[in-house]
């Protein structure tokens, strides 16, 4: 735009120079002729050299000399300014009107270059607006994934515990079902004999002399005095539960035979009799067991001398059976609140005969 209008404004300065130099022309032809006296008062003044005669220029047709009159000079001139002129006009009209044009197209040219700018710019805010929710989705997706992943290790969690409490819960039980079964009554039957209960070991043969060197007093009054005394652990190991039952833990009776005399902790009608020895899958050996067994009793009497003792059975342990508690059922009419447990015979040890735990069951008077 800034070139056509260079070009036009040259035009236009064209134009002017044509217009003056033609004035110029017209002028000088239309001019009257200078007096004389001026001429002669110029001339007198200022010497001037003789101007030059132009030399006459021959007609190449007839070989004449000519001169061009002024007239025909001045109309020529006059054509080529008129003719320029026209040029120039027609020229800035032209580019007027192409600069109008131009104006019109670069308007219309503006325009759509402004609506095209504005369509990539809401484009653009769409594109942005995408990627951002592009952005905000991948987001949530983490996030999600985040989530699942608590809830995995939470449900992980729940479960281990859950686990945890089934494994607890049985180790408690089974620990539970263990003492039960370990401190249970075999037979289910009470134990009129048990020491917690009420009964104790009041006498008993001479020991081994493995046990009769501890406690030191009992050492001194059974063995140095030779006083008949009561093992201080005899109602520990004869009759209570032993949950730590383990080999030695026994009343040891000295070589095949022996006794332990127990009083109940009431008077009792006795039915049945339990006598217990290290389980075979324990035991270094059973041949100390027990074997043949009897069992008397009598009842208590301030009054009289002598008790009246009467027998209320007899029955021999297996050390072969599949169980280590053995029960024997009795049938006595006698009420007592005394026994005694006699040892006639054991499985083979010559040296000691072990007594573990004995009960006594039964109906009270």
């Amino acid at each position: 735009m800034s070139t056509r209008r260079m070009t036009t404004r040259r035009l236009s300065q064209s134009q002017d120079t044509i217009q003056e130099e033609t004035s110029a022309d017209a002028e000088e032809v239309n001019a009257p002729p200078q007096p004389a006296a001026d001429t002669a008062a110029t001339t007198s003044a200022e010497p001037t050299p003789a101007a030059a005669t132009p030399a006459p220029v021959a007609d190449a047709s007839c070989g004449k000399s000519s001169k061009a009159s002024p007239s025909t000079s001045f109309d020529a001139t006059y054509l080529l300014a008129g003719f320029a002129f026209s040029i120039a006009l027609v020229a800035t009209l032209f580019f007027s009107v192409g600069d109008a044009a131009f104006e019109i197209q670069l308007a219309s040219m503006k325009t759509s270059l402004e609506a095209k700018l504005d369509d990539v710019t809401v484009r653009l805010g769409e594109m942005a607006t995408a990627n951002d929710v592009a952005e905000l989705r991948d987001e949530l997706n983490a996030l999600s994934k985040r989530v699942d992943n608590q809830e995995a290790k939470l449900e992980s969690i729940v479960t281990q515990a859950e686990v945890s409490s089934m494994i607890e819960k049985t180790v408690v039980k089974t620990v539970d079902d263990a003492l039960e079964e370990a401190l249970a009554e075999k037979p289910g039957l009470p134990d009129y004999a048990l020491y917690s209960g009420g009964g104790k070991v009041i006498d008993h043969s001479v020991l081994h002399k493995d046990q009769t060197t501890e406690p030191v007093l009992y050492m001194l009054l059974s063995s140095v005095l030779g006083v008949k005394a009561v093992h201080p652990k005899a109602n520990e190991w004869v009759i209570s539960p032993q949950i730590d039952e383990v080999p030695g833990n026994c009343l040891a009776l000295n070589a095949t035979t022996g006794y332990i005399e127990i009083r109940l902790r009431q008077k009792i009608v006795p039915s049945a009799f339990t006598l217990e020895h290290i389980p075979q899958k324990y035991a270094y050996d059973t041949s100390s067991a027990p074997k043949s067994v009897t069992v008397d009793g009598w009842a208590h009497s301030e009054e009289a001398e002598e008790q009246a003792v009467v027998p209320l059975g007899a029955f021999s342990y297996d050390t072969s059976a599949s169980e280590a508690v053995q029960t024997f059922t009795v049938d006595s009419k006698e009420a007592v609140d005394h026994v005694k447990f006699n040892v006639l015979s054991n499985h083979g040890n010559p040296d000691y005969t072990c007594v573990y735990r004995f009960r006594v069951h039964g109906t009270p008077v």
